[in-house]
């Protein structure tokens, strides 16, 4: 449902969320055969390195590396760091308020469990804006969980790292997360500024 390449630049001091629009058509070699597909359908049909293979073909980049949460798993990783806050619009709240959120009309800041930052990630439906803020939505939750943990110390960022690793699906071995955690810490990069793109533009 959701794709972001996470850039951490050490020489500018930024992070850049880049989502990438689900809808995207690429070029994609599986079996020896070549077709046109969405991008979010790389995932399942051949896998995480197919996926970032196509990616990398269409942007021009190279991607170091990949982590997968589901449906299942997204919920329990935020459960894990004490849930997340979100801004709910006015639009976004008429949704929820619909499918049994209580909710002021008007929306508000309130503070969710993984399950319900799940729901909220995913709202696409009535007048909530479709894909494009859909994207905005999952960018926020991200942004605030990286803004939740920007002050922690080497010591309590490593348990939070633990916990979250058994829900992820990764090319990274723990040990490389857990050394990616202290380093975040002890270089500063979750103070980094946070600088959010949609592609394509």
């Amino acid at each position: 449902d959701a794709m972001m390449i996470v850039s951490i630049n050490k020489r500018t001091k930024t992070i850049t969320l880049a989502s990438l629009m689900r809808d995207q058509y690429s070029y994609i070699v599986t079996g020896n055969k070549g077709r046109y597909t969405k991008f979010h359908h790389a995932l399942s049909y051949a896998g995480p390195a197919k996926q970032v293979e196509m990616i990398e073909r269409y942007y021009k980049v190279v991607i170091d590396n990949y982590v997968i949460l589901n449906f299942e798993s997204l919920p329990k990783a935020i459960n894990a760091m004490g849930g997340v806050e979100i801004n709910v619009t006015k639009d976004e709240a008429t949704y929820l308020r619909s499918i049994g959120w209580s909710i002021s009309p008007k929306g508000e800041k309130i503070t969710v469990d993984g399950y319900h930052a799940l729901t909220y990630m995913r709202i696409r439906k009535g007048t909530s804006g479709g894909d494009t803020a859909r994207v905005g939505r999952q960018q926020q939750v991200i942004k605030t969980l990286i803004g939740k943990i920007k002050n922690s110390s080497a010591s309590q960022i490593v348990p939070l790292a633990q916990a979250v690793i058994p829900y992820v699906r990764t090319g990274l071995t723990s040990e490389n997360i857990l050394a990616y955690a202290v380093t975040a810490v002890t270089e500063g990069w979750l103070k980094y500024n946070i600088k959010q793109v949609t592609l394509p533009d």
